[in-house]
C-alpha cells in the first residue's frame, strides 16, 4: 500500500512540474500577455497555477481519502464481532455499498440490546424484591420460633424438638438461597470450577427432598423417586453445583403444584447418559413462556411467584450448571395438565 502510495505521489508530482513549466513557456511567449502590466500577469500566472495545484490536490486528497477510510472499514469489519475476516480484495466502491447495509444492521443489533438490556433491568428490579422476600420469610419464620422457645416452649422438651426442628429447616432455605446468589455471581464471572467425581444421584436426590419437606408437607406433596430398581444410579458430575440443579427444579415442582400434587423423579439411561426427569401433574406453563424459561429473573407470573416465593434465578441456574457439565436440560409442559424438565449427566463408573 505505501509503495503504491508513493508511486502516484511521484507521478502527480512529475505533471505539477509539467503542467507548470508548459505555462510558463506558453505565457511568456504569448504576444497577448507580453502587452500587459507585470502585476497584470503575475496575478494571471498565479491564477492559473492556482487552478492546477487545487484540481490536482483535490485528486490527491480523494484518493488518499478514500484509501483511508478503506482501511478504516476493513478494520471496523475485522474487529466485529459478526464478521471473521475483511475480504482484502474488494473495491473500494464495494466497500461503500457494504456499509450501509452493515451499519444498518449494527443499529437493529444495538436496538435489540438495548431493548434486552431494559427487559434486565426491569426484571432485576423486580428481583431485589423477590429476594428480599425469600430472605425474609425463613429468617421471619426462625425468628417466631426461638421466641417461642424462650417463653417457655424450651421446657417443653417435644415441643422444643418439634420448634428447633422447624428453625433448622429454614436456615436449610437461607443456606440455598444465599448458594444460588453465590453460583450466579461464579457464573457471572467466570470463576466457578466444576469438580467432577462419580456419585449416586438418587441418593442426592433423596437428600434435597429431605431439605424440602418442609415444602412438602406444607402442600401435602407426594414425591416418589422411581428408579425402577434398588441400585445405585451413577453419574459423572460435581455433586455440590448438581444439588443445587435438583434443589431448584424439585422445590419449582412443589411450590408452582397444585395442593395434594405429585412429583415424580424418573431415571432413564440412554447410551453413555442418564436422563434425569422432575414430573408434576401441577397448572402447568403456557407456550408462549417456554423459551424464556431458562432466561434469569423471569417470571412466568409475578403475581403468583411473589405470593409463593422463589428469587427468579433457580432455571437460570439449573441451565448454567448443566451447560457447564457440556450436557442439555430442557422442558416440556401443557396448562392446565403438568410440566416435565429434563436433563442428562454422563454415566459413571463404580
Amino acid at each position: 500500500m505505501k509503495t503504491n502510495s508513493l508511486s502516484t505521489l511521484t507521478r502527480l508530482l512529475a505533471l505539477i512540474t509539467f503542467v507548470l513549466v508548459g505555462v510558463g513557456m506558453y505565457l511568456g511567449n504569448h504576444t497577448l500577455l507580453n502587452t500587459l502590466s507585470p502585476t497584470v500577469q503575475i496575478i494571471l500566472v498565479a491564477g492559473l497555477i492556482a487552478i492546477v495545484v487545487y484540481s490536482i490536490s483535490a485528486f490527491l486528497l480523494r484518493s488518499i481519502v478514500k484509501q483511508k477510510l478503506s482501511v478504516l472499514y476493513k478494520l471496523i469489519r475485522s474487529t466485529s464481532l459478526d464478521e471473521k475476516t475483511a475480504q482484502e480484495n474488494k473495491s473500494t466502491d464495494e466497500l461503500f455499498v457494504n456499509a450501509e447495509a452493515d451499519i444498518e444492521s449494527w443499529k437493529k443489533r444495538k436496538a435489540k440490546e438495548i431493548l434486552q438490556q431494559e427487559i434486565l433491568k426491569n426484571y432485576r428490579r423486580d428481583f431485589t424484591g423477590n429476594i428480599s422476600h425469600e430472605l425474609k420469610t425463613p429468617l421471619f419464620n426462625i425468628e417466631g420460633y426461638i421466641h417461642t422457645l424462650l417463653e417457655g416452649a424450651m421446657n417443653q422438651p417435644i415441643l422444643a424438638k418439634k420448634y428447633l426442628k422447624k428453625a433448622a429447616k429454614n436456615v436449610d432455605r437461607l443456606s440455598a438461597i444465599l448458594e444460588d446468589l453465590s453460583i450466579i455471581s461464579k457464573f457471572e464471572s467466570d470463576q466457578l470450577e466444576v469438580v467432577n467425581e462419580s456419585f449416586d444421584i438418587k441418593e442426592l436426590c433423596q437428600e434435597c427432598l429431605e431439605e424440602l419437606d418442609y415444602m412438602i408437607q406444607d402442600k401435602k406433596s407426594t414425591v416418589i423417586i422411581d428408579s425402577g430398581n434398588e441400585e445405585p444410579i451413577l453419574v459423572l458430575g460435581d455433586p455440590k453445583l448438581l444439588r443445587a440443579v435438583i434443589s431448584n427444579l424439585l422445590s419449582n415442582s412443589i411450590r408452582y403444584g397444585k395442593k395434594k400434587g405429585t412429583t415424580r423423579l424418573d431415571f432413564t439411561p440412554i447410551a453413555n447418559t442418564w436422563l434425569i426427569e422432575v414430573i408434576d401433574d401441577g397448572i402447568g406453563i403456557k407456550e408462549e413462556h417456554l423459551p424464556h424459561l431458562f432466561n434469569r429473573f423471569y417470571r412466568v407470573d409475578f403475581s403468583r411467584s411473589r405470593k409463593e416465593g422463589g428469587s427468579g434465578i433457580g432455571l437460570a441456574i439449573v441451565k448454567h450448571i448443566i451447560d457447564a457439565h457440556s450436557q442439555s436440560v430442557n422442558v416440556t409442559s401443557e396448562f392446565g395438565k403438568g410440566s416435565n424438565f429434563s436433563f442428562t449427566l454422563e454415566k459413571g463408573v463404580s
